[in-house]
């Protein structure tokens, strides 16, 4: 009698049917199911490098020619571009991305070459410089951003310079412009040794000159607090969220994760095995 209804069974098409529909949604929903998370672990999509303009002593920078940055006030620009970079880091670690920063602390001196280099290491998707500004007559205020002059970067960073430009507007700060000269071809040259040291290694840089610290209304409006960096960095961060449409990490411990996967492959081995019989 046993083996009778087993063959019955077997050869009900209504409930042969019923099991192809059940296994083929049990599937379609586990495929969905750990899609995101093996594409969460294995997708690098954009690498961002942050240099913190300047950094170093006054001595390390005598011996390798270059401006220590300026110093207004009691503001050392060296230090608020540090703390800006370390705000922009903070937000920009909740997205699907890879930051990396020139220097973390105020220890040594790189030169321009070095940072570049470093973007270089990192397969930077872009390296972007944070400064903030000071001008020999003390009546300059607002906002500046660099871009590469050359055809190969040019209209992609004039849209992120643009959008950067704008953000830090919205916060009440005036944009401003550059003047541009020319390489042996013709192109027009980097003037800003960052951008055409990476140039030449073929990473995109920019400069983001935020505010003037020797400008009484943008020293104490936007770089004299914390939260007032913050408020830069926000800029900033948004702007490269925007423009390289990045989203938000799903925050989940690993080991949760790899749980996750053997319980949704263990579930789907069962439903196969209960297919197959």
């Amino acid at each position: 009698m046993y083996f009778k209804k087993k063959e019955k069974t077997l050869n009900n098409p209504k409930c042969n049917a019923k099991k192809i529909v059940i296994a083929f949604l049990a599937i379609l929903m586990l495929v969905t199911s750990i899609t995101p998370l093996l594409a969460q672990e294995e997708t690098v999509p954009i690498n961002i490098v942050i240099d913190a303009g300047h950094g170093g002593s006054v001595e390390q920078n005598l011996e390798k020619k270059q401006a220590v940055g300026a110093e207004y006030e009691g503001l050392k620009e060296k230090e608020l571009n540090l703390k800006v970079a370390n705000y922009l880091k903070e937000e920009l670690d909740n997205y699907n991305l890879n930051v990396f920063m020139t220097r973390t602390d105020d220890s040594y001196c790189l030169t321009l070459k070095e940072r570049a280099q470093l973007a270089q290491k990192y397969n930077a998707t872009i390296i972007v410089s944070l400064h903030m500004n000071a001008c020999d007559n003390h009546n300059a205020n607002g906002s500046e951003v660099y871009i590469p002059n050359s055809s190969k970067f040019y209209p992609s960073m004039n849209q992120l310079g643009s959008t950067i430009l704008s953000n830090l507007s919205q916060l009440g700060l005036k944009n401003k412009e550059s003047n541009i000269e020319y390489y042996q071809d013709g192109s027009a040259k980097d003037y800003y040794g960052i951008i055409r040291e990476s140039y030449m290694l073929n990473v995109p840089a920019i400069i983001v000159e935020h505010a003037y610290l020797d400008n009484y209304n943008d020293r104490e409006n936007y770089l004299r607090t914390d939260d007032q960096l913050k408020e830069l960095a926000h800029a900033d961060a948004q702007a490269l969220v925007s423009y390289y449409n990045l989203s938000k990490k799903i925050i989940m411990p690993k080991m949760h994760i790899e749980t996750q996967k053997k319980g949704m492959i263990s579930l789907l081995k069962e439903i196969v095995s209960t297919f197959i019989e």
